[in-house]
């Protein structure tokens, strides 16, 4: 269940992200530029956003619903497995997240010279007020960018724990093995 919520979590996350950063700098970056961030700024800010939420969301969280019954625990775990939603989906997640990672010391440094527009500033101290007063919390920018480098080093975490808890002659206990 930790690894179904954990998932759901992260794709809020990502979905926070691109709502409430990413769209509005896009659309001022295609536009007037305004916030402070050029068009080519913003791809090296977001690069494979996009692209992760999507993965995590058909490849990993919706695959989970499937399998646990919706809520991450009404399923019969005696006989469910997960492990090959991470085999199906590990290859196309690895390289997004390699993509990222790869990218991620030009997003920082992008967003630190970001930082330096007080358009941009008081875009984003704008932004996490304008959440608060809905009712929800928003995080600084660079606290969501991080997540999708915590994120895959949390699978390994989780599913060595789940491969430990998981009996050996479960039909999972080869696919978590890994």
């Amino acid at each position: 269940q930790e690894l179904f919520l954990t998932e759901r979590t992260y794709v809020k996350g990502l979905k926070m992200l691109i709502a409430e950063y990413m769209g509005p700098l896009q659309a001022s970056a295609n536009g007037d530029g305004k916030l402070g961030v050029s068009m080519a700024q913003f791809r090296d800010i977001f690069s494979v956003v996009e692209n992760l939420l999507m993965v995590h969301q058909m490849q990993m969280l919706e695959k989970l619903e499937q399998k646990l019954g919706g809520s991450g625990g009404a399923a019969d775990l005696s006989v469910i497995t997960i492990g090959d939603i991470f085999s199906d989906a590990t290859l196309q997640t690895l390289k997004m997240h390699t993509s990222y990672a790869n990218n991620y010391q030009k997003a920082l440094d992008t967003l630190e010279a970001c930082s330096k527009s007080k358009a941009f500033r008081k875009f984003c101290q704008d932004k996490m007020m304008e959440v608060a007063e809905r009712g929800q919390n928003l995080q600084p920018l660079e606290s969501y960018l991080i997540t999708p480098i915590q994120r895959i080093m949390r699978y390994g975490m989780l599913l060595k724990e789940l491969c430990k808890h998981t009996p050996a002659n479960h039909p999972d206990k080869e696919l978590l093995d890994v």
